[in-house]
């Protein structure tokens, strides 16, 4: 039983690795830059992304009882303490940088993928790691300049004002629960003066890039066969993320489903299940789609009170509106009709027709219905006619303001 908190800093957790564990030992192997791809190493799953807005440079020890480091290894080394001991979902830097200015990149590397870090900088920091020597006072003088082209191109590319833009030290806080907490410390002032110095060299490179989102839709699938009305169908839209962001629930680039007709709502709507009359979630929350992955999402209908061949059009927009189709998708389905006799209510001169509750004038108002409502027929009487409201409620409408249908 783990009663007690251990801090561990990246020099210390290295070296108790390398010391301790010599069972993993064997594992250790000089990797390319293709080797170190995620493929051949243990991953959780990463079921949370979030739209960065700071940038931390983490410079990284190897352990002094370590002559020489190949810098693949340390970083595989890295991967195994924080994912296949911890559990961690991946390795906790988005990026890592060797102390030559080598860029060390993988499959998990997305800017978006949330580090959960205490600091009291940005709520979702870009964590990059810096391989270092021990002792070293700042960056390796001979790799600032790669350092920095590296830097300026991950804060163009998210967006990151450059006053956002820190280098500290981490701590890694072991929990109860054997989980790892990272926190964010202050580090030596010449590292301070070394990113200032790095940061003003390239500040007129300093181009942020407006996030441009860009779906496909692949494929469409709706039931082949007759509906009933009132029921619920499954429309299933296959969709690839042909952009160079992740989109996901809950920012400016997730998916919504909106109704391109010219009605103020579609006849598909599912109250309490799509967001508005016009509009139903693509995602939800904690749906994911990668640059270049194709999912499947599958989003609610209702039948319409329709006979024959129903379809209304719709296209694919994100949070902010923009719409990613060059033309909307026309949404069809078979609607079957019931026994019985039915009418729809014409235009009216105010706009909505009132139920009443008896066939005349007098009786006492029970609602109102509009344009374009369909009801089922319980009778006619003196140009009244009886309808259907709900399953517990009638009323009666003027006859020259329906149609039959």
């Amino acid at each position: 039983m783990w009663k007690k908190f251990f801090v561990y800093n990246i020099l210390f957790f290295i070296g108790v690795f390398i010391l301790s564990f010599h069972t993993v030992h064997a594992q250790y192997v000089t990797l390319t830059e293709e080797e170190i791809s995620v493929e051949g190493l243990p991953t959780g799953e990463l079921t949370e992304f979030a739209t960065p807005d700071s940038l931390i440079v983490v410079p990284i020890v190897p352990p002094k009882v370590v002559d020489t480091v190949d810098p693949y290894e340390l970083y595989r080394g890295m991967y195994y303490y924080q994912v296949s001991r911890y559990g961690m979902p991946a390795i906790g830097f988005h990026y890592v940088i060797t102390e030559d200015g080598q860029l060390i990149e993988n499959t998990f590397s997305h800017a978006d993928r949330p580090i959960q870090v205490e600091n009291d900088i940005g709520e979702h920091p870009i964590l990059v790691g810096y391989m270092t020597t021990s002792g070293s006072l700042g960056f390796k003088s001979s790799s600032k300049s790669k350092v920095a082209n590296i830097l300026i191109d991950v804060i163009n590319k998210n967006a990151i004002p450059l006053e956002q833009v820190f280098v500290r030290s981490l701590s890694y806080q072991e929990t109860s629960d054997r989980q790892l907490q990272l926190q964010s410390n202050d580090i030596f002032i010449g590292w301070e003066n070394d990113l200032a110095n790095i940061i003003e060299s390239v500040a007129g490179q300093y181009s942020p890039v407006e996030r441009i989102y860009s779906v496909t839709v692949k494929e469409v699938i709706v039931p082949n066969t007759e509906q009933e009305i009132g029921s619920e169908f499954d429309v299933s839209l296959t969709i690839e993320n042909t952009g160079d962001f992740p989109v996901y629930s809950n920012s400016d680039g997730e998916l919504i489903f909106s109704y391109a007709g010219n009605n103020n709502a579609s006849g598909y709507f599912i109250n309490e299940r799509w967001d508005t009359p016009t509009q139903v979630k693509i995602m939800q929350e904690g749906d994911i789609l990668l640059p270049g992955e194709e999912k499947e999402f599958v989003l609610p209908f209702l039948v319409p009170f329709s006979f024959g061949q129903v379809s209304e059009p719709f296209t694919i927009t994100n949070v902010v509106g923009n719409d990613f189709l060059p033309q909307p998708l026309e949404i069809g389905v078979s609607v079957q009709r019931p026994e019985g006799e039915f009418i729809e209510i014409t235009d009216t001169e105010t706009g909505y027709l009132n139920v009443r509750s008896a066939p005349s004038i007098g009786g006492d108002e029970v609602t109102r219905v509009s344009p374009g409502d369909r009801f089922e027929v319980l009778g006619r009487e003196n140009g009244w006619v009886n309808i259907q409201l709900s399953e517990s409620e009638t009323g009666w409408v003027l006859g020259k303001y329906t149609r039959n249908l």
